[in-house]
């Protein structure tokens, strides 16, 4: 983890759960860490919470994966503020109730913008930050077993998640075969799978 130290990571949906816990690690071993969501103030008590040589390298801002607009804000105030991203840890998700056949519309939009969308839009903003600065990096997408299959016979309908998420393996395949052919080594792409 040294060969990291003092570089930028950026985590999506840091405000809880998962993304909160990858957060607070990336900055207990020395990355300079920008936690996005949509609740900022629980980025803060995270940050609130530690030493204050870990708390330093922590910084929170809002941005709402699901809209073009908020990417590119918080975007500009990374590359403003630190220079651009060195590590994407795209982690934010959502999962609403309800079958696919006859679940509200704007619940199955909100997660395939969230779980699949939310990702591209960072994914190209973390690469073409790389590459403009020839720099080294990694993208790391957070999956889900139902990204590889739908789970059957659970009780219920996991309706439009394994949809978005069956997308991230393709996305990491997509990206990572466009890095190669315009030759660019410098670029991790993985998908982490929990």
């Amino acid at each position: 983890m040294e060969r990291w130290e003092d570089h930028v990571a950026v985590v999506t949906g840091a405000s809880s759960g998962m993304g909160a816990a990858i957060f607070e690690s990336l900055a207990l071993a020395g990355f300079i860490v920008i936690g996005l969501a949509r609740r900022v103030n629980l980025i803060q008590d995270i940050i609130d919470k530690q030493k204050p040589d870990v708390a330093s390298r922590m910084h929170a801002h809002y941005c709402d994966v699901r809209l073009p607009e908020s990417v590119d804000t918080a975007f500009e105030y990374i590359n403003s503020s630190f220079g651009g991203i060195d590590v994407l840890i795209n982690n934010a998700g959502i999962i609403r109730t309800g079958n696919l056949i006859d679940m509200n519309l704007t619940d199955i939009h909100d997660t395939i913008q969230t779980n699949l969308f939310g990702y591209i839009y960072w994914s190209r903003k973390a690469a073409a930050s790389l590459i403009e600065r020839n720099a080294t990096g990694h993208i790391i997408q957070i999956n889900s077993v139902t990204g590889f299959y739908v789970p059957r016979n659970v009780g219920f309908s996991v309706n439009a998640y394994p949809i978005s998420k069956f997308g991230l393996t393709a996305l990491k395949d997509v990206l990572a075969e466009e890095l190669n052919l315009i030759g660019n080594r410098n670029i991790k792409v993985t998908v982490s799978v929990f």
